[in-house]
């Protein structure tokens, strides 16, 4: 009878550890994956050379976005704050009429980053820089 208790304890403490550490692992993924964004990412525009775009992520949270027109140097800067969840980065400097959050992926060694607009599917590509 008594073992029968001690052996239930263990159970519950082990599932319980079980879930705690799930829920650390899934944290490391998440912080792994806003780590992957930090630094700066360049995007040429074929359409326009004349135009560059570069989005600048900080250990912060926040993000910055220039836009630069090489010829003038004249450059445009934005603010923001962005947040990741559900495979999607949201709060970024405006995207596609007011598109709040847009897909990304990671490829190429993590140097380059795709950002998919969810409501249009349009795709801008950034180079890390």
């Amino acid at each position: 009878m008594e073992e029968e208790k001690t052996l239930k304890k263990i159970t519950i403490l082990l599932i319980a550890l079980m879930v705690l550490s799930l829920g650390f692992l899934s944290g490391c993924n998440e912080q792994d994956e806003k780590n992957s964004f930090i630094g700066a990412w360049l995007m040429k525009i074929p359409e326009n050379p004349d135009l560059e775009i570069i989005l600048t992520f900080f250990t912060n949270g926040s993000v910055k976005r220039e836009i630069t027109l090489v010829v003038t140097r004249l450059i445009k800067t934005e603010w923001s704050n962005y947040e990741i969840k559900n495979d999607e980065i949201c709060g970024l400097p405006q995207f596609d009429y007011n598109q709040t959050c847009l897909y990304y992926e990671f490829s190429n060694s993590n140097n380059i980053l795709n950002l998919t607009a969810v409501e249009t599917n349009y795709l801008y590509v950034y180079e890390k820089i």
